[in-house]
């Protein structure tokens, strides 16, 4: 019975060797699979280094890093402001909306209108991308759609 490995519970160097291809092609096929559906592109390009220094500052004072902060920044300027019947997409992650006055020019996340620096304002706070400013009418409405789900759920 030498060098046989029945009833031990080991398995012969050949087994082992089959099991690590296995192993080594599932982690590359879970690995395409991945690829497959990620949907993210790199995008490379070169800025001034002044505009460098105030994204960085930027992203610094918020807490995050610079490609969440431009990652949310070409979000909320390049995507359909809507998703769905529900609405924009950071509602969905929002826990918590903060009073504002708005610091420097901007625009509601929601309805796009302008909003100078100094009118009132509600941001909306969650994970990345970075927190939106909503208009006083957007959130008002906000909140009627919450109290009314609420009621109805109450209902239910």
């Amino acid at each position: 019975m030498t060098g046989s490995n029945e009833g031990s519970g080991s398995i012969s160097r050949g087994e082992r060797r089959g099991l690590t291809r296995a192993a080594r092609q599932l982690r590359r096929d879970v690995r395409r699979q991945e690829e497959a559906e990620r949907k993210d592109a790199v995008l490379h390009l070169r800025i001034e280094g002044g505009l460098m220094a105030r994204i960085k500052s930027e992203a610094e004072e918020r807490g995050m890093s610079v490609s969440d902060l431009v990652r949310g920044h070409l979000s909320e300027h390049f995507q359909a402001p809507e998703a769905g019947p529900a609405g924009p997409e950071f509602l969905a992650a929002t826990y918590a909306w903060v009073d504002v006055s708005v610091a420097r020019e901007s625009r509601c996340a929601i309805c796009k209108k302008e909003l100078p620096a100094g009118s009132h304002a509600w941001m909306a706070q969650g994970p990345p991308p970075p927190p939106r400013v909503v208009c006083g009418t957007c959130y008002d409405t906000l909140q009627s759609a919450a109290r009314k789900d609420t009621h109805d759920k109450k209902k239910d």
